[in-house]
């Protein structure tokens, strides 16, 4: 599941806008046709946030999982605590080549072959 950040919130904002904009056109003022404002879009969908949204589908999602029986892969994905580490970063190159962790024995047979 990816975050929501500000730049990912901005952007679906931003296509709300759009859609909403495409949905409503214009407006009439004096005989004249002019594009709706952003304010104008807001009033008319107070109740229609994409963000909103979003973040409540998210909370009724953790809310199914958490009913859900532990035996259900989901629920045992979601619920697991993984333990260990990773190597963190770029892996190391020399030219091009992939280093390698090469045991006592393969050191070896490298050196006989």
């Amino acid at each position: 599941m990816a975050t929501l950040n500000k730049d990912i919130a901005n952007r679906l904002a931003a296509f709300e806008r759009k859609v909403l904009r495409r949905m409503l056109e214009r407006t009439e003022v004096n005989a004249n046709w002019r594009n709706r404002h952003n304010k104008e879009l807001i009033w008319l969908f107070v109740d229609l946030d994409i963000l909103l949204f979003v973040r409540t589908s998210r909370l009724n999602w953790i809310c199914h999982l958490n009913r859900m029986s532990s035996k259900r892969k989901v629920s045992q994905v979601f619920n697991n605590n993984p333990q260990g580490s990773r190597v963190r970063g770029r892996p190391k190159t020399d030219g091009g080549i992939m280093h390698k962790q090469v045991s006592i024995n393969e050191k070896l047979q490298i050196g006989k072959g």
